[in-house]
Parts: structure tokens; sequence; C-alpha cells
């Protein structure tokens, strides 16, 4: 809905907006999940504001073997507040949902079109072309002490293809916004670029 802000009441804690026009903004292009070990304390905010901003459709809490954090419900709670925060600050109509914490071989049996496992050691690319191609894309991103070789093993044995987003080790919320923003632009229609070291 589109409108003008008519009056504000009760000490700003009640607006009235004069509806001018309706409208339903179509989602965009493909649907994007991450799947991410959750980084500690603050990061963990900030890894939700950028992945909303940078238009992720989903956020999966992974457990993993070296997780070290999981978020309870209140702090799923918290998730959910940056991500309405964040979609007010870009104009967002979608909110990006976010999902209680979840084993990485349940993930793992998700039907994505497209599996992507972020990793630093490993040589691996993704193309415009291969992610046009898809209408969901799964991204995973390990904790802070990596994957084991079991879950890497685990992952390409359920389709995953390994990508190596850098030549450094990046944080948590970093190689999730990278990812992101990836995968955002190599999807815009006509991209024939590639992604990956």
């Amino acid at each position: 809905a589109w409108g003008t802000v008519a009056a504000i009441e009760g000490r700003g804690r009640r607006v009235v907006i004069d509806v001018e026009r309706v409208g339903r903004e179509a989602r965009r292009g493909v649907e994007l999940t991450v799947g991410a070990a959750m980084p500690k304390s603050a990061h963990a905010e900030e890894m939700v504001r950028y992945l909303t901003q940078l238009g992720c459709d989903r956020l999966i809490p992974l457990r993993t073997a070296r997780s070290v954090v999981e978020p309870g419900g209140g702090k799923i709670e918290k998730l959910g507040r940056a991500v309405l925060e964040s979609c007010k600050q870009c104009g967002r109509a979608w909110m990006m949902a976010v999902d209680p914490p979840t084993d990485l071989e349940q993930v793992l049996r998700r039907t994505d079109d497209l599996k992507l496992l972020a990793t630093p050691h490993e040589q691996g690319e993704i193309t415009g072309r291969e992610l046009q191609a898809a209408e969901s894309v799964l991204v995973l991103i390990g904790p802070e002490g990596g994957w084991t070789e079991e879950e890497v093993r685990q992952a390409q044995l359920a389709g995953c293809r390994l990508w190596r987003l850098g030549p450094h080790v990046l944080r948590i919320e970093t190689a999730a916004a990278a990812a992101a923003a990836l995968v955002r632009y190599l999807t815009r229609e006509g991209n024939k670029s590639r992604a990956g070291f």
C-alpha cells in the first residue's frame, strides 16, 4: 500500500495514513536460502541485516559439528525484529524468514535446484548462466572452525557444489553477505559472469 501520513497521535504511538493506492509486489528472481552456522553475539544480527538488505529469502541457522552458537527462541525472535527493521530501512516488501536452528543433515535433504557449500580451501566457481537456470539456490556457510571432512563429503553426496568465495578465510557474516551479493548479482538477467576462485 502507498499513502500519506495524515496524523500522528498518542505521542507517536499511532500513525494515521491516507491510503492512495494498493498493489502487490511480486517476488523477484531466484529463491535464495542461506544456511549458516551462527556467529557470536551481535555478529548474528549484523548478518541478518546484511542478508535482508541483499535480498535473501530465508536464513537457516545451522547446527554443525563445530558450531559454537545455537540461538534459542528469544534470539530467533530478536533476529526476526532485525529483519523487520532492515526491511523498513531498505524498502523491501517481503520479509526474510528466519528458521529455527536445524541440523546440517536435515538441510542437505532440501531439494533446491542448486546447492553450494562455501569453502575457503577448495577450488570452485559458479556462473551466472547456472544460477539463472535455477529457481531455488541454497548456500551453506560453515562455522568459525570450518567444515569437517565428513560434512564436506556428506554435502557433496547430497549434490552440493563446492564454492570458494575468495582467496581469504572470511568471517561467517562476511561469507554469508558475500555469497548473497554474488548470487543476486549473477542472477541478473543476461549476466554471464563467473564468481569463485
